[in-house]
């Protein structure tokens, strides 16, 4: 017999980014978007952004860390973490 599973309630401190799209032209104000996102959700600490390893890495991504994929991981995608400091 199993034990019955409890569902555990919890609480994310990130938002995600599940699709950028920004022109060249506006792309060196995207520092604002992401200044403009933390200041509309106060209680989120990290902004993820995922992108496809085949496509020029954006400039606005050099605010971000590129965090190392996991060992065995299948996800294909670079995951990008922003602190809101």
């Amino acid at each position: 017999a199993f034990a019955a599973e409890e569902e555990v309630a919890v609480e994310s401190n990130c938002m995600a980014v599940t699709l950028f799209c920004l022109d060249a032209q506006h792309e060196s104000r995207a520092a604002d978007f992401f200044a403009a996102m933390f200041q509309l959700w106060p209680d989120k600490k990290y902004c993820v952004v995922t992108a496809p390893p085949t496509v020029q890495r954006a400039a606005f991504l050099d605010a971000f860390v590129s965090i190392p994929p996991r060992a065995g991981s299948t996800f294909a995608h670079t995951l990008y973490l922003l602190h809101r400091d």
